[in-house]
């Protein structure tokens, strides 16, 4: 799995990557931002997952959700999203602490704690539940994180379901409608209720079934259940009943005891409705008890709301703007001026306003936000650049170059301006321009230069057909870094595209000699093993790219030439097809 960035590299302006952690689903990167100290972990995926629509649509979903909930003290709060070469960046709070799992293995049983947590806990999903129609799926130790100061931090909404049918935050109560996973039990096999495994079934009811599992596991220091199959585990949820958790930890107040048991029935309508409904029943106990230090603070909407800081209000009308949820978008910049601390913030949200009204194609609103972002900021660099494509969405091509080229004076650093200047003059024809704007935008670069070059040799190639540019940009990208793969893949495919078969092969198996999990090198090279009528080497590299996206119209049609094959027929007809499939473009 190929990774973006590498530790010591520089995320953002002063954020900088920490850490990165690898699993089987994505990428999270821990960053930290040097002047404040505070850390994020920042959500993403590999660059060869962008061909798989099922990933892109889940973690877009995912984003959604995140971005949607209001800032809760009990869940882990999303900070921004942002694009790069349309892989998505999920900034998250990052917990300093450890997850409860994490907890149970270094702590015996302690009551004070085990109610403070399990309110806090209801309090978190009592929110998701009740104010977002929000249901996890997925309660666990591990997807519970704990502060230094033990606050409960809920994380990881990947198969979170909504039983709203808006994504939306205008109203807080209706989010994601569900068109992942229909048809399959998605969960953690100890921890999934019953219904579980009967997914049009599952409710808010589910959750509180797994909370009983985690608290069972929490008091007990055992699972109710300890199966070592999936089949096993599916028939105890079903039909076993735990022994009581009383037995095990004589200590635990039958109250603790039957709550539990009550979580774990089988017939959801036996357990508790809500999340609030335990809370309630907790917090009684302890007011009778004289436990009342352990009952945390609970919070309204507009108590949320008011802890929200115009920065965070920015940074979702971001993110709501890269997903094309323009009237979210609107609402968060609106809020992000309302909160304003100072005349910066204010001209950033009414700047960033601006730039969304342009989207939404309302030029005279745009205008009056830009305008008053010029009033608080005069001589940006980022106004400037929106007044250009405010020019140019009017027709007025000169005067949106001119107030581009006015942008780069104004902050000569910034090189997403220059690589706008290098796509302008290169669609008005001033290619030697655009090839010196090319080459500045590389030394603005932040990060890997090599990646740099990989992406716009891509460019070069495939939107504007300059092969030789791109060859120098893939050269340059192999001297800052000859381990790159994708730099060898790219040349092959330029190769390739030459009718140079020989050297392309040479490059696409030292592309997946470096990374084996470039499907298009595997397709590409399996081409040139077919036109020289090398069948089985054709079908073993085939059978690779069938059984990564087994599910797409290229794989089917790949297939379907396989069968052809061992059936002995003429695949000629077909050539032309593949040759010119879309798989045969460059990566970035």
């Amino acid at each position: 799995m190929a990774e973006r960035y590498k530790i010591g590299d520089q995320y953002k302006f002063g954020i900088y990557i920490k850490d990165v952690m690898k699993g089987g689903m994505g990428i999270v990167y821990i960053a930290e931002d040097e002047k404040t100290q505070r850390g994020f972990a920042v959500k993403s995926f590999p660059s060869n997952a962008l061909w798989n629509n099922a990933v892109n649509e889940r973690f877009n979903q995912e984003c959604l959700l995140w971005l949607t909930l209001l800032s809760h003290p009990n869940l882990v709060n999303a900070i921004f999203l942002e694009f790069q070469d349309n892989i998505p960046f999920l900034g998250l709070e990052y917990v300093k602490g450890g997850n409860l799992r994490k907890y149970m293995n270094e702590n015996e049983y302690n009551l004070k704690f085990t109610l403070n947590f399990s309110m806090q806990f209801c309090e978190g999903m009592n929110y998701l539940a009740q104010t977002n129609e929000i249901i996890h799926r997925d309660v666990k130790p591990e997807n519970v994180l704990l502060t230094l100061e033990r606050i409960v931090k809920i994380t990881d909404f990947g198969i979170a379901l909504s039983t709203g049918n808006m994504i939306s935050i205008l109203g807080h109560n209706k989010l994601l409608s569900d068109n992942q996973g229909q048809d399959t039990a998605m969960g953690t096999l100890p921890y999934m209720s019953p219904e579980h495994f009967k997914v049009d079934e599952i409710s808010v009811e589910s959750d509180i079934y797994s909370f009983g599992v985690l608290l069972y596991e929490l008091v007990t220091g055992r699972l109710p259940f300890q199966k070592t199959t999936a089949k096993d585990y599916v028939q105890a949820h079903f039909n076993e009943i735990p022994p009581p958790p009383k037995e095990i930890n004589p200590e635990l107040p039958e109250m603790l005891n039957a709550l539990i048991l009550k979580a774990l029935s089988k017939n959801k309508e036996d357990r508790f409705g809500s999340f609030d409904e335990i809370f309630n029943l907790l917090e009684h106990f302890c007011r009778e008890n004289n436990l009342e230090d352990c009952i945390p603070k609970r919070y309204t909407i507009e108590e949320l709301e008011k802890e929200i800081t115009s920065s965070d209000w920015n940074n979702r009308g971001y993110a709501f703007r890269q997903l094309g949820k323009y009237d979210d978008a609107l609402y968060c910049y609106n809020k992000s001026i309302e909160f304003s601390e100072d005349e910066q913030a204010s001209a950033l949200a009414y700047c960033n306003k601006g730039v969304l009204l342009l989207h939404m194609r309302l030029l005279d609103d745009a205008e009056i936000a830009l305008n008053k972002a010029n009033e608080l900021k005069p001589g940006w660099s980022a106004v400037t650049s929106a007044y250009s494509n405010l020019a140019l969405m009017r027709g007025n091509k000169k005067r949106a170059l001119e107030l581009l080229e006015q942008s780069l004076e104004q902050d000569p650093n910034q090189y997403e301006i220059a690589i706008r200047l290098m796509r302008y003059y290169y669609e008005l024809g001033y290619r030697d321009k655009a090839i010196e704007m090319l080459y500045r935008g590389q030394k603005l670069f932040r990060n890997d230069q090599d990646k740099y070059c990989v992406h716009y040799g891509a460019v070069f190639s495939d939107e504007y057909h300059e092969p030789q540019i791109a060859m120098d940009l893939y050269d340059r990208a192999m001297e800052i870094n000859p381990d790159n793969p994708l730099i060898y893949y790219n040349k092959g495919v330029l190769y390739d595209r030459k009718g140079e078969s020989e050297t392309a092969l040479k490059y696409y198996n030292k592309a997946l000699e470096m990374d084996d999990s470039i499907d298009s090198a595997y397709f590409l090279r399996g081409l040139i093993y077919l036109k020289r009528k090398h069948y089985q080497a054709a079908m073993k590299d085939w059978q690779i790219v069938i059984a990564s996206d087994s599910g797409s119209s290229f794989a089917q049609i790949v297939d379907g030439v396989l069968k052809m094959i061992n059936m002995g027929l003429n695949i000629d007809a077909f050539m032309p097809v593949l040759d010119s499939w879309k798989s045969k473009k460059h990566l970035t």
